[in-house]
């Protein structure tokens, strides 16, 4: 198959194109700028998202069977700190990737769990009301109904939280996993009482891949372990034996913060999607163990 995977250097994305080219598929890589450690075999491009035209131009010359959709921003603070330049990647550049999508591609969407807002039932289905709360999560419901209105082909997953190596240091596991690993007796923290859903990377991109592959277009997929852990909990699986403990830093806190996101992964489950990854094994790898 000839596949598009945009965002194909963040941390999700290089994921997915190694497994991608693992089972043989041509993969075409989009990227803002080239990779400092491209994976071979990839082809990779230059494309701007919000610019309609770079994604016609690219498009016609791929010709691809599917697409994956991944490029955007990712960062909360980020986000509410840019909110247009967030609108315009996440939600323009969705438009701008499958309206340019040939009409016989499947593609899939790449939303979050943030959509939901804060929880009126655990564990959150599919059919749970959409009520995002703040920029980041607002420019993810947006991105579905764009979605909705190209009339292509395409999945939406709602991936829950996910971590492993590799990931940016700016996100919370991987930014206490750093501290841990260079022997910090005092990890900086936020607020340790939010309770979230985290799977490894790993299984969150065989998610994508199942879904582009056997769920139905037009529909939302939940790609999440069902189980919800506090941050406190997280912590102590990252830290094991070693010597250090939490200092919470008010900078570190967010006004508004959804204080718990469950999501139930059944429907998924029922495409035969599966989670491979002992996420106390993910969370030992990063802190170095």
């Amino acid at each position: 198959m000839r596949v598009v995977v945009t965002g194909a250097d963040g941390f999700a994305g290089r994921v997915l194109v190694s497994a991608l080219k693992e089972e043989g598929h041509e993969v075409s890589g989009w990227v803002r700028n080239p990779p400092n450690k491209p994976i071979a075999g990839v082809k990779y491009r230059r494309v701007d998202i919000r610019d309609k035209g770079a994604c016609t131009n690219s498009m016609e010359d791929i010709q691809p069977h599917w697409v994956f959709h991944l490029a955007a921003m990712t960062h909360v603070l980020d986000c509410q700190n840019n909110p247009k330049q967030c609108f315009e990647t996440n939600v323009s550049g969705t438009a701008n990737v499958f309206g340019a999508m040939p009409v016989e591609a499947r593609g899939l969407f790449s939303s979050s769990c943030h959509v939901y807002g804060r929880p009126k039932s655990l564990a959150i289905c599919e059919d749970h009301p959409i009520a995002p709360v703040g920029v980041y999560a607002e420019s993810k419901a947006l991105g579905e109904g764009a979605v909705a209105d190209c009339g292509k082909k395409v999945v939406i997953a709602r991936a829950f939280h996910h971590t492993g190596l590799g990931q940016p240091e700016r996100f919370v596991l991987s930014d206490w996993a750093q501290q841990i690993r260079q022997g910090a007796a005092q990890i900086h923290v936020g607020d340790l009482s939010l309770c979230r859903d985290f799977c490894d990377v790993r299984d969150i991109v065989r998610g994508y891949m199942v879904l582009l592959g056997s769920g139905n277009p037009g529909e939302a997929y939940n790609l999440a372990s069902g189980e919800a852990l506090s941050l406190e909990t997280l912590f102590g699986m990252l830290r094991g034996h070693q010597h250090c403990e939490p200092l919470a830093q008010a900078e570190r806190m967010r006004d508004g913060d959804v204080s718990l996101l469950c999501g139930d992964p059944s429907k998924a489950e029922a495409l035969g999607w599966r989670r491979h990854h002992d996420l106390s094994k993910t969370l030992a790898e990063m802190a170095g163990r």
